[in-house]
């Protein structure tokens, strides 16, 4: 008889192995895989100033434009071309909520040649009260700086111990600055992240799994997303065998199964 200690420690991975951002991703769930969420410059705005609120959209003409023939990069062009503010791009990124952003790459095109100084980009998370009023906190989450080398750069930063995506009361957005924008271009960004089991909350769930034992932390997140309720009187039962018919329900709460449609589009 199968046990559900062993059902847990298959289905749910309690510890994540790092990958380089080489890593090729694989299909399926896990928390060992890495995925990829790409964003192109083309999905970016132009932004008045790097160092201005982000709100702040002011500049009384701001275009956004291709270089001939190159549509996978994009430029940023301002009206006030004698003074050349700090320009750029931004967005707001959209990453599955509670994933782990473990880094960010960049993609563009430098003219030193023209142009000495490397341009720079950084990530911010912005956050509210989830159900009440209260002012907004603005928190960098990364930044970088192109490299500086002639040509097409693509660079990676990795984010110091990750960071958990909070969905419910942040956005997070990202800007990349253009220090001069006919001689710099960016092409796309990419965000590197994993999936991850909940942490564990500091008051058990159930009287038989005390905070100490060993599949702890993935039981209790099968109990708060409603995939288990235990085995009843409080309790889990983590020891006793697992029935086919508990094997579904596991399957189906976890997956979120539904009826499919066996009629195509002709």
């Amino acid at each position: 008889m199968i046990k559900k200690s062993i059902l847990l420690a298959v289905t749910l991975v309690c510890t994540s192995a790092l990958a380089q951002d080489n890593t090729q991703p694989k299909n399926g769930f896990g928390n060992k895989d890495v995925h990829f969420t790409t964003d192109p410059a083309y999905d970016f705005s132009c932004d008045i100033g790097f160092s201005t609120p982000l709100t702040d959209n002011t500049a009384d003409h701001v275009t956004m434009s291709f270089p001939p023939g190159q549509y996978d990069q994009r430029t940023c062009q301002f009206s006030n071309i004698s003074n050349w503010p700090e320009g750029g791009y931004m967005k707001k990124i959209n990453l599955p909520n509670g994933v782990l952003l473990e880094g960010v790459r960049v993609w563009g095109y430098l003219d030193f040649t023209a142009q000495p100084t490397p341009p720079q980009w950084d990530l911010r998370k912005y956050c509210q009260p989830g159900f009440g009023p209260g002012k907004a906190t603005n928190t960098p989450i990364a930044s970088g700086v192109a490299d500086s080398v002639d040509g097409y750069f693509s660079k990676y930063t990795p984010i110091a111990g990750g960071e958990t995506i909070d969905n419910r009361d942040c956005y997070y957005f990202m800007r990349v600055q253009e220090v001069h924008t006919f001689y710099n271009y960016f092409q796309k960004a990419r965000f590197q992240w994993r999936r991850q089991t909940s942490p564990a909350p500091a008051v058990p769930s159930f009287l038989d799994v005390p905070a100490s034992h060993p599949f702890y932390q993935s039981i209790e997140a099968m109990a708060s997303s409603g995939i288990t309720g235990g085995c009843g009187g409080g309790n889990y039962c983590p020891d006793d065998g697992l029935t086919r018919g508990q094997m579904a329900a596991f399957l189906a709460r976890a997956l979120g199964i539904h009826f499919g449609s066996s009629q195509s589009d002709p």
